[in-house]
Formats: C-alpha cells, sequence, structure tokens
C-alpha cells in the first residue's frame, strides 16, 4: 500500500482563481467535480474568485511513497534547497542516477510543472504517443498532465491528480 510523507513541514498558502462549488468548497476551474464533496461542478456558475489553492494531486513513485502536490519540491540525491522556498525531497537511487540537485517541480496557478536542473543523466517524461521518454531539456519547464510517468535516474513517478478524467 502506497505511503504518504506527511513529515514534511506545512505547505505554503498560496492564492489563486478558481470556482466554488455549491457548498461553498473552492476548486480548480476545470474541475468537473468538487474535490472536497464530490458534487457535480457541470452546472455551477464559473465566476473565478480568490482562494487558497488545494492539493492539486500525488507524485506517486515506483516504491509506493507519495508525496502530496501543495507545495513546491527540489528533487535530488542530497537537494539543496539554498534557502529557497522549495521543500527537498531526497530520492535515493543505487545506481547512483540521480543528481544532487535533479529537478525541481513546482506549482504554477493550477498547473503542475516539471523542470530539470541541469542534471547529469537528465529527466524525462513518457510519451504515450510517441511510445517513448522525452528529454525535459535543461531550464525548460514541462507541464504534467495526469497520469505522466516522469523518470529521474533509474527512479520513475506518477503525477496523479486529484482531478477526475
Amino acid at each position: 500500500m502506497p505511503v504518504l510523507d506527511t513529515s514534511l513541514d506545512m505547505p505554503i498558502a498560496v492564492e489563486v482563481r478558481g470556482i466554488n462549488c455549491s457548498r461553498s468548497h473552492f476548486n480548480n476551474p476545470l474541475a468537473s467535480y468538487c474535490q472536497v464533496c464530490g458534487i457535480s461542478m457541470v452546472h455551477a456558475t464559473h465566476h473565478l474568485v480568490p482562494g487558497t489553492r488545494p492539493t492539486l494531486g500525488f507524485l506517486v513513485f515506483d516504491d509506493g511513497t507519495t508525496y502530496a502536490l501543495d507545495r513546491d519540491y527540489l528533487i535530488g540525491r542530497q537537494p539543496d534547497t539554498g534557502g529557497k522556498p522549495f521543500t527537498a525531497l531526497t530520492v535515493d537511487d543505487a545506481d547512483g542516477g540521480v543528481s544532487r540537485n535533479h529537478a525541481e517541480v513546482t506549482l504554477h496557478e493550477w498547473d503542475v510543472v516539471i523542470s530539470d536542473l541541469g542534471s547529469t543523466n537528465g529527466s524525462y517524461v513518457w510519451d504515450a504517443n510517441a511510445h517513448s521518454w522525452q528529454l525535459v531539456a535543461s531550464g525548460n519547464m514541462h507541464r504534467l498532465t495526469p497520469g505522466d510517468f516522469v523518470s529521474i535516474g533509474r527512479r520513475t513517478f506518477v503525477f496523479e491528480s486529484v482531478l477526475r478524467a
């Protein structure tokens, strides 16, 4: 069974624009269902209002470890945030393919983005249409979509969204 890592610091509250369900729960404007109560959002008035961004989903690693997407992460073998507002996410790779500071996963409004930090072995996203791994060029930002698989070194994780497909 996957393990949710709750040992990390509290997330930073970020204000974004979204919509409220009929029970006043704040949601992504693209949500089909309220992520709190599950009520349909199809008939909701899509009047954008400011609110605190909820968890956008989870990073589920190949060993079942799960991290909530309620903050920005610096992923690496020995990540050093250098005082930046990131949470260090240490990834062990017995083959040594993960760099000290390998990649960042950041939240931009309602999007989840990965950026490679010039790692030795690169960061890759699985392209199901091409049936191949696509390199995330160093310094470029790649927006993740729900179900995307990411490879760093010999480790992988999948982005699982809280939104229903």
